[in-house]
């Protein structure tokens, strides 16, 4: 360029491509814009000529002034453009949350058909309309997923999770949720959160939080939806244990508000008859009757044999969830065969007829503490038999509960009137005051049960004879998704 262009440039005035052209001596000057501010400029030197240029020039300079103005802008823009995706794909590939790109332009369209046909209450339509939330889930298409997304679902390979939504959620996220999203999105919606229990692609159950959020510029056709799903299993766990101990405890703590008052009574009742009778002696003594020496003797002896009884129980109450014998796969048919010969005694006082069903599945956990569970049910049983002329006793199991086998102990005795259903399982809950015993057999067993992750009910009505369920892991994989 000439020297002279530096000069000739300080009296031009900056406003448009190609429209500031500075003539001054042999030059001509046209300033590239890219739309706000100047970016370049073109130039035609006639320097070694001294002619001016034709009018035809400076109207093609100026041309191309604005030709080159326009795409240095769109280049830049481009490389903005290009340099903002690797920067977006690098957040998304490597991002800790798994990202879904999903495609909801088509669910969009089908809720804008149903609005024409006359829905109002979108929420009440796809809740009485699941055939319809299933079709709009199929409608969905995923169109991206990041790696997190591979991890948290169990997946090999993108390909796994880039189908349809509702062939995702057949075996992952629940198509409740999803209701919920497209009653939100009926609504104009464009930011929801949700938290779920999902499953992964190899069956896992997982807690997670959703967060469904619509990209800017999306908001008319839904065509880019991002859906960002964080695992809080742990955090739920955390909380399920949480409100469990909360639980527990509160009812240790009426338990033992129960314990204290039931134990100061039972206690003190059989201290009342010794100390009672110790007088009777002293009277006893004095006249030299000794027949009725040894029918006082023999009370107290009964009243310390009482005590003795009670102390022992509960001292076995107290060891239950503590001293634990290492659980093993039992036969529970071996275990009811045990827990007979213990109580073979009851059994032939009463002749009480024992059918126990064939083939029962096995239990796993503490061999001992389970023959107890057997022990109390079977003398529990017979202790409430009442008059029943032909005693029998059916020990079963039907069905499952979570994973678990049912079993139970059914008698022909006396029955439980309702309102006493959940009594019976309290600490010295006797239903009958001269019955033998303390109370603590089916509190006992209640806790046995429920530290093998089973829970034990009554289905009785009063003199239809009682059933005892309670449920038992039969692995020791069943045991650990209890505690989960």
């Amino acid at each position: 360029l000439s020297r002279t262009r530096s000069t000739h440039l300080k009296n031009v005035t900056l406003h448009g491509a190609g429209q500031d052209l500075d003539r001054g001596g042999s030059n001509v000057f046209a300033i590239v814009w890219d739309g706000s501010q100047a970016i370049g400029m073109l130039a035609i030197d006639n320097y070694l000529t001294q002619r001016p240029p034709q009018p035809f020039v400076e109207e093609l300079l100026s041309m191309y002034g604005n030709v080159i103005g326009h795409l240095i802008t769109r280049l830049r823009n481009e490389q903005a453009l290009r340099e903002s995706e690797q920067r977006y794909r690098a957040l998304f590939e490597e991002s800790p949350i798994s990202i879904w790109e999903e495609d909801f332009s088509l669910v969009k369209q089908r809720i804008e058909t149903l609005r024409e046909q006359g829905v109002k209450d979108f929420q009440s339509y796809f809740d009485s309309h699941p055939e319809e939330v299933a079709e709009c889930a199929a409608l969905v298409k995923v169109v991206d997923v990041n790696k997190a997304a591979l991890k948290i679902y169990h997946a090999d390979k993108k390909a796994d999770l880039l189908k349809s939504l509702r062939e995702i959620l057949e075996s992952s996220r629940s198509l409740t949720v999803f209701r919920g999203e497209l009653a939100g999105i009926a609504n104009g919606e464009t930011v929801m959160y949700r938290e779920n229990t999902d499953t992964t692609l190899t069956g896992e159950l997982i807690d997670v939080s959703l967060s469904w959020q619509v990209a800017p510029g999306y908001e008319n056709n839904l065509a880019r939806v991002i859906v960002s799903i964080i695992d809080i299993t742990a955090r739920k766990r955390a909380e399920r244990d949480r409100e469990r101990l909360i639980t527990d405890l509160e009812a240790k703590n009426t338990e033992l508000e129960r314990f204290t008052y039931t134990v100061s009574h039972d206690l003190k009742s059989p201290l009342v008859t010794i100390n009672g009778f110790l007088g009777y002696l002293e009277q006893d003594a004095a006249s030299g009757n000794l027949e009725r020496l040894k029918k006082d003797t023999h009370r107290i002896q009964e009243a310390v044999n009482k005590m003795q009884q009670l102390l022992n129980e509960l001292l076995e109450l107290s060891r239950i969830g503590r001293m634990m014998n290492a659980p093993q796969i039992n036969s529970f048919e071996a275990l009811v065969r045990e827990a007979m010969e213990v109580v073979q005694g009851r059994l032939n006082e009463r002749n009480i007829q024992i059918q126990i069903q064939p083939n029962l599945p096995a239990v796993f956990g503490d061999k001992p503490r389970l023959v107890e569970v057997m022990q109390n049910l079977l003398d529990n049983a017979a202790k409430y038999m009442g008059d029943q002329p032909e005693p029998r006793i059916e020990i079963g199991q039907r069905g499952t509960e979570q994973g678990k086998p049912i079993f139970y102990v059914k008698d022909n005795g006396m029955g439980v009137a309702p309102e006493y259903h959940e009594r019976i399982f309290g600490l010295f809950n006797k239903l009958d005051a001269r019955s033998e015993g303390t109370g603590v057999g089916l509190a006992l067993v209640q806790r046995i049960v429920e530290v093998h992750q089973g829970r034990i009910w009554i289905e009785s009505e009063l003199g239809h004879g009682s059933t005892l369920l309670f449920t038992l892991p039969p692995s020791p994989s069943a045991s650990v998704q209890a505690e989960t």
